[in-house]
């Protein structure tokens, strides 16, 4: 009976080598692509860059492609045209895998604006780096790495150029097609001119691109963005509040006490807590008729922040 285990084993082994050795032979067959998306590119405004992944093998291609993540795929340059912004790996954004027919090809579009400022028009050299992981049928996964370099050129563009750019990603955050629609959220999301905050603004009102939206908002300090951000309060989501919150305190924008008593009565458990924890910032004895009817709160953790503010206040 050993034997036969044995023998099992090593056939197992074998195969599984096997395998290993066509993977990694069929690999060279997989060819990836990073490439300007236009042959010339407007200053301030969008800058598209294509990743294109070619599967010229016989073989169902897996792909596990971050969309986008800096730590799996990065951009540099040595231009003086551009200024490198600082970015963190974020792990939220890794994506399912793709899925590559023999074949077949996937592309996928990421923005430079993630990674630079541009500061004035001219050709510029942007080298790239991809960690990739990918895998042919039923072999076992293999980590590949890709390098290159592709030109872009900047030019000079005028406001009704930019806001035509615009107005386009900006219609394509209504997508029923999610990767046309996280594509328009993400390219809309690190421009650096003014003229895009009316083509950010739809996000505040569309299903999981709020928070993105206040984010991307924030970075334009003026009266508009703020009335648009202090909207944001009054938005029925814990979590969109509280960026909102976090978002016009960087901008040194005062929220009335009323504010928060209001989110008391608000029928998110987590805006009551909001609420509560943002009082207890400031203490008043005044809250005491608002905070009583919290005592006895549908959510265990209100009921007990409740509890604790009121003795907090009536020391």
């Amino acid at each position: 009976m050993k034997q036969y285990l044995i023998l099992f084993f090593l056939l197992t082994f074998n195969n599984i080598e096997i395998d290993n050795i066509n993977n990694n032979s069929n690999m060279k067959n997989v060819e990836i692509i990073v490439c300007n998306k236009s042959d010339k590119d407007l200053l301030g405004g969008i800058i598209p860059v294509s990743l294109i992944i070619k599967n010229k093998t016989n073989h169902h291609l897996s792909v596990i492609l971050p969309y986008p993540n800096p730590g799996e795929l990065s951009f540099d340059s040595k231009s003086p045209l551009l200024i490198k912004k600082s970015n963190e790996q974020k792990l939220d954004e890794i994506t399912v895998s793709t899925e590559i027919s023999p074949g077949d090809k996937y592309e996928a579009i990421f923005f430079l604006n993630r990674y630079f400022s541009f500061k004035e028009k001219g050709k510029a050299d942007i080298s790239y780096k991809l960690y990739i992981t990918m895998k042919l049928g039923n072999s076992i996964p293999v980590n590949e790495y890709y390098e290159g370099t592709f030109p872009i050129l900047l030019m000079d563009a005028s406001d009704e150029e930019l806001t035509r750019q615009f107005a386009y990603y900006s219609n394509n955050l209504n997508s029923n097609n999610r990767k046309i629609k996280m594509e328009a959220a993400e390219a809309l999301s690190f421009i650096d001119n003014p003229l895009c905050i009316d083509y950010i603004t739809p996000m505040l009102s569309i299903e999981n691109l709020e928070i993105i939206g206040i984010n991307v908002l924030s970075r334009f300090n003026i009266e508009k963005v703020r009335k648009l951000i202090y909207g944001m309060l009054s938005y029925n989501d814990c979590e969109v509040v509280s960026t909102a919150i976090i978002a016009l305190d960087s901008m040194k924008v005062h929220i009335p006490r009323i504010k928060f008593l209001d989110m008391l009565s608000s029928k998110d458990a987590g805006i009551r807590f909001i609420g509560l924890e943002n009082l207890k910032l400031a203490p008043d004895i005044n809250d005491k008729n608002y905070i009583t009817p919290l005592f006895h709160d549908l959510d265990p953790i209100v009921a007990k922040k409740a509890k604790e503010y009121y003795q907090l206040i009536s020391k």
